[in-house]
């Protein structure tokens, strides 16, 4: 039996710029953005920024509380305040993108699909905001303020309303379903 409790050799300067990681350590490094997947145990590049755990990276300040929980996509994080703003914000530099202000305060966290924001508003409008630069597409009303987060699929955006209702509205703004692409339903003929 081997007792010896001496300490591990030193790494050599070809290993000394990257560290061996357990899967969980591997995939706390990555989301402080590590390069390199896999599974298991891996060894990777130092993180291109090594924030330590639970370090603040930025802070972006609204005009008021915050509710909602953000959405991420695309490298932007977007969330709304009790300000009447929907905010679209720089998820690596934290700094401002576009602002999108309604009538009233919002309580909806946004949901992000094909390029478009959708969030509710106390105003009782469900927006559909254009996720590069904040402009409206359309604005869907219903009878009371919309609390909820809207839910997006098949085309179609779900969300319900402080007026007891929860409604399916087309992502292109109509109460018409979004047209699908189908075969031509006429039987083609056999010879």
């Amino acid at each position: 039996m081997n007792s010896d409790t001496s300490s591990d050799p030193e790494p050599s300067a070809s290993e000394s710029s990257h560290t061996t990681l357990s899967r969980r350590d591997w995939l706390t490094t990555l989301s402080a953005s590590a390069v390199g997947v896999t599974v298991g145990t891996a060894t990777v590049p130092q993180p291109v920024r090594a924030a330590d755990p639970g370090e603040q990276e930025w802070a972006f300040q609204t005009g008021d509380t915050v509710f909602s929980s953000p959405t991420v996509a695309d490298g932007t994080v977007y969330v709304r305040s009790y300000d009447s703003n929907l905010y679209a914000v720089d998820a690596a530099t934290g700094d401002q993108q576009w602002a999108f202000e309604t009538d009233d305060a919002v309580w909806s966290s946004p949901t992000v699909a094909d390029g478009t924001v959708y969030v509710g508003s106390d105003d009782a409008n469900l927006y559909a905001v254009d996720a590069a630069t904040g402009d409206q597409q359309w604005a869907f009303a219903t009878g009371e303020a919309v609390f909820s987060s809207p839910t997006v699929a098949d085309g179609t955006v779900y969300v319900g309303s402080y007026d007891d209702n929860l409604y399916a509205v087309s992502a292109n703004g109509t109460d018409e379903p979004t047209p699908t692409p189908t075969e031509d339903p006429t039987p083609t003929p056999t010879d």
